[in-house]
């Protein structure tokens, strides 16, 4: 039988790994399910490269070798089911409707609590993107935290840098002594389109996505009047494919550098 502390760390484990990175370790693991000096040698963490996937690894095995009666058989099934159930539930995604404005009848999420959601989920990366941003301390403890937690955060707004004309705050002021552990991108000025009379374009969208997993699209900017008095709406969607399509879209345009950062 798995330990409460071993099956916590193998779903821990299978949700932290790419799924290339994780059919490496169930190829690993199979090939050696009658092997008995496999616990402890180290071998799970020199299937993966990056940093995240070998620090579970390792964190795994530890665990793992505490309990050498539990063989590579076993452990190779638990985590097999535990992909499997995750898989399917990533398939599916959940939507939900968020609202700030005059009371309704289906009591909806507000847009300051979906905007934590989003913040507290994330553990690799964050990218929030908005027109406008001020006065946001109900946002300040949760970015905080998320940097604490080693999350990198993205921050996607106008901003004076672009000679627009359309703003003229700049974000990082809205962030405090949070701001140096961020990075800000704005809309590069030679990249927005222009009508006849000389008018550019605005960075008018709105949404937050942590680790392509998450992704809450809606009409409030990142200030006090939208979080708490405006009437604003949008919606939440966990799962699905939508969350990668949103993150690898700005992660595209800042590739380019459409999305220029501001250094």
């Amino acid at each position: 039988m798995l330990s409460s502390h071993l099956l916590e760390a193998i779903v821990s484990t299978a949700q932290s790994l790419s799924p290339a990175s994780f059919a490496a370790v169930l190829a690993l693991l199979d090939s050696e399910r009658i092997g008995q000096n496999f616990v402890g040698s180290g071998r799970l963490a020199d299937c993966v490269v990056l940093p995240k996937e070998r620090n579970a690894l390792q964190r795994l095995e530890m665990i793992w070798v505490q309990e050498t009666a539990v063989s590579s058989a076993i452990v190779v099934m638990a985590a097999l089911q535990s992909a499997r159930a995750m898989s399917e539930e990533q398939k599916r995604a959940h939507y939900e409707l968020v609202w700030t404005g005059p009371p309704s009848a289906d009591n909806l999420r507000r847009t300051d609590q979906a905007l934590q959601e989003v913040i507290q989920i994330a553990r690799s990366e964050l990218i929030l993107v908005t027109f406008a941003v001020y006065r946001t301390p109900q946002l300040q403890t949760a970015i905080g935290d998320a940097l604490e937690r080693g999350v990198s955060i993205r921050f996607v707004s106008e901003s004076p840098h672009s000679l627009s004309g359309k703003i003229s705050t700049d974000p990082r002021t809205a962030w405090g002594n949070l701001a140096d552990r961020m990075r800000f991108y704005h809309w590069a000025q030679e990249h927005r389109p222009m009508d006849a009379q000389g008018n550019t374009g605005s960075l008018h969208a709105k949404c937050a996505v942590a680790d392509e997993a998450v992704v809450f699209i809606s009409s409030a900017n990142l200030t006090e009047h939208a979080l708490a008095l405006n009437m604003e709406m949008g919606l939440l969607i966990r799962g699905g494919t939508l969350p990668q399509k949103v993150s690898r879209h700005f992660h595209h345009l800042m590739s380019r550098n459409i999305l220029d950062e501001i250094c």
